[in-house]
């Protein structure tokens, strides 16, 4: 269901500008499913499935940028374990009103988080986020993505650099795009 989902509705083409920096052809517009309850309901179910290895180790999960945003909140719906809850952190830009805050969310150290993303293609939002939670005194468990589109220099500098396991549910190469561009 997930697969046919994305292939049916989140495969764009056309000239796009990604927000890492760079220009794809292909985008992956994964907030068509997180915001579709069927295919959140089913990914909630494939979370679950992926995180059995880790539940006992993960207190937390984050990440950084719009596709955490959204993706956290519904995997913390999904991952909580009666003998382990999980909570969410989701690293932003640093507020300039209120409590200015990189991290919000905040929890006490000794965190064991799991970073999640819905597209991982530079790595830039994964590197932010593991950095900020490594400079908060978290530790970082694993990387989870929907749709690993990295090539293997930049999945291996985020092992290198946070010796996580990097899990994702589709490479890029698993679709084919589908629909133009429609503005």
């Amino acid at each position: 269901m997930l697969r046919k989902f994305i292939q049916e509705n989140c495969i764009l083409k056309g000239g796009f500008s990604l927000s890492a920096g760079g220009e794809s052809d292909i985008y992956f517009d994964m907030k068509r499913a997180l915001l579709d309850s069927d295919f959140i309901n089913a990914l909630i179910s494939e979370y679950r499935y992926r995180l059995c290895p880790y539940k006992d180790a993960t207190t937390a999960i984050g990440g950084c940028g719009m596709g955490a945003a959204l993706l956290v909140p519904l995997l913390l719906l999904g991952g909580k374990y009666e003998h382990a809850p999980l909570n969410g952190m989701i690293v932003r830009d640093p507020k300039r009103y209120g409590t200015k805050n990189i991290i919000e969310g905040r929890l006490p150290g000794q965190q064991r988080i799991s970073v999640v993303d819905d597209v991982l293609t530079t790595g830039n939002s994964i590197n932010i986020a593991c950095s900020a939670f490594k400079d908060a005194g978290y530790m970082i468990k694993d990387v989870f993505v929907l749709i690993n589109r990295a090539n293997n220099e930049t999945i291996n500098s985020i092992y290198q650099k946070y010796k996580v396991p990097i899990t994702s549910l589709f490479h890029a190469s698993e679709f084919e795009p589908t629909k133009e561009r429609n503005d």
